[in-house]
């Protein structure tokens, strides 16, 4: 009984495989010409099927493909289309019919469809071609060319496969990999620069030092005055690319706090005026309802003037524009900027008609000492620390650029409705004559010590300088009233600065204690201020820098 069962249909198969090609064949016969229909018996019965049902039923098929179907000659121009591509692009089909399929082609893709065109000529080819839609997005496809003779001319038809989806998809994907490959550098930049700027931060400090104090000493029209001058300004360049390496290291991030972003703009914006070109020309936009942002005002301030720099340079010595806008908008989650959540946002856009970028050079930008200016014009840290910061913020950029038609950097900041602090000064009480105020002064480093202590004494101070903080102690423990201020270092042998300066004040309570501290230890003001200490100095300073620490500190004590 199987094997009868098995043998029926095989018979019926081979009967269905008969009635097709039956039914081929005669297709076939009526496109040639040879015959003006095809009967066929089916289990519908008996059928009638003629040229023109035949040519119907293609025209459905085709119409209804998911693929765009394409007719053009040689030059190009489109005699007919389905209705897909035209939806592909955007535009009506009444519109697409007699233009040339080059009419939506940029330059290199326009190159890459003649080459298409011109081996196509007697068989089928193949390419990734990008059309530009109506909306000038771009619409990624698969451009499949086969050719044609119909009465001794040659035509080609073309089916275009949209992949536009999948190719989003892959630059989404290939967007977050670079943001996670960066910040594993950034993180393990963080890292080395925070574990050798301790030491290097100990260097610079007396070249500084010194180097002023023998400024003073030299006359402005010597070539000794001029060396000099050289020397601090490549000590200063040093000291500020140490401190914007570690600004996007974990060890050196802040306390965020509300804050107005608007006037940090503009006094950034009056900063920057007196050391640009006249031939660039600053455009500021300021249209907000709001402007407080959860932030660090000296981060944000940097993130401006970096911007600005990077623009300026684009610019260099040709007449431009620079256009600064900030704005309030609302942004949805993007799997391109995890960072940012659903919200009201502050976007700060700082624009220019400089030279540009081409994608390659867009793609390296945010990577730490890449740049594409002389050695002497940029260390390539700019843009990175900007991405460090905002990566502390919680906020995200992001560029827009053509060779030729400048750059736009757009950067987001959460919006807050915490109100800013606003500092009530106190009244400031006579301050009676004194005598030199008297320092004690503590560094484990015997050049620093030396170099502060010589600086302190050139500017009016008494200094006591020791490079223990055991001997310290006991110095101080003999005469307590004796010191009108202690400065010490944070990171010391047997006492941290921190340790020391609480059993300094157990001594005396009202003494006060400035700490000097690396720009990557872990300690900000907040901090500083809950064990007492009264100021922070941020190594390597300045003699100028140094003098305006201590003056603050003892005039807030008067």
């Amino acid at each position: 009984m199987r094997k009868k069962t098995y043998e029926e249909l095989e018979i019926q198969n081979r009967e269905l495989h008969a009635r097709l090609r039956e039914a081929e064949e005669g297709l076939q016969a009526i496109h040639n010409g040879e015959v003006d229909a095809l009967v066929i018996n089916g289990p519908q019965g008996r059928q009638v099927y003629t040229l023109k049902d035949a040519d119907r039923n293609y025209r459905i098929v085709i119409e209804e493909m998911s693929e765009g179907v394409v007719t053009i000659n040689d030059s190009g121009t489109i005699l007919y289309s389905n209705k897909q591509f035209p939806r592909m692009l955007r535009v009506p089909l009444e519109k697409l019919i007699g233009s040339t399929i080059y009419d939506y082609l940029d330059a290199v893709n326009h190159e890459t469809m003649a080459q298409l065109l011109s081996r196509s000529g007697e068989k089928a080819g193949k390419e990734e071609i990008v059309f530009k839609r109506q909306d000038n997005e771009d619409l990624w496809t698969t451009f499949s060319l086969s050719p044609f003779q119909v009465e001794q001319s040659s035509f080609f038809c073309g089916v275009i496969t949209d992949h536009t989806e999948q190719k989003m998809a892959e630059k989404e994907k290939k967007s977050l990999e670079n943001q996670l490959i960066l910040a594993h550098k950034m993180e393990a930049l963080g890292r080395f620069a925070g574990g050798i700027a301790h030491d290097l931060n100990n260097i610079l400090y007396p070249i500084i030092i010194d180097t002023e104090a023998l400024l003073a000493e030299t006359s402005s029209d010597t070539l000794m005055y001029q060396t000099l001058t050289q020397i601090l300004k490549a000590a200063n360049r040093q000291k500020h690319l140490i401190r914007e390496i570690l600004s996007f290291s974990r060890r050196s991030e802040q306390r965020l706090i509300p804050m107005e972003v608007t006037p940090i703009v503009m006094e950034t914006l009056d900063l920057l005026r007196s050391s640009l070109p006249r031939t660039i020309n600053i455009v500021p936009y300021i249209e907000t309802s709001s402007d407080i942002v959860l932030g660090n005002p000296t981060q944000i301030q940097q993130i401006v003037m970096n911007l600005f720099k990077n623009a300026a340079d684009s610019i260099g010595s040709r007449s431009g524009t620079i256009e600064i806008r900030l704005e309030n908008i609302n942004l949805d989650a993007s799997p391109s900027h995890p960072e940012l959540k659903t919200g009201k946002y502050l976007r700060l856009t700082v624009e220019d008609t400089g030279q540009g970028m081409t994608p390659e050079v867009m793609d390296k930008i945010f990577e730490p000492f890449f740049t594409t200016k002389e050695a002497s014009k940029g260390s390539g840290m700019g843009l990175a620390v900007v991405h460090g910061i905002l990566k502390q913020h919680g906020g995200a950029i992001t560029v827009e650029s053509e060779p030729g038609k400048g750059s736009r950097f757009m950067v987001h900041l959460y919006l807050t409705d915490e109100k800013p602090q606003r500092e009530i000064p106190s009244p400031k009480m006579a301050v009676e004559a004194q005598d030199k105020r008297k320092v004690l002064l503590i560094d484990d480093e015997e050049l620093i010590l030396m170099s502060i202590q010589n600086a302190l004494r050139r500017i009016g101070y008494d200094v006591v300088a020791v490079n223990d903080g055991l001997q310290a102690i006991k110095l101080f423990t003999k005469t307590p009233d004796k010191f009108d201020i202690i400065i010490t270092d944070l990171t010391m042998p047997h006492l941290t600065g921190i340790e020391l300066a609480n059993k300094l004040m157990d001594i005396r309570p009202d003494i006060p204690v400035i700490l000097c501290t690396g720009f990557n230890d872990a300690i900000n003001e907040e901090e500083a201020k809950a064990h007492g200490i009264k100021g922070l100095l941020l190594k390597p300073a300045s003699t100028s820098e140094l003098n305006q620490v201590i003056s603050k500190v003892l005039d807030s004590g008067s």
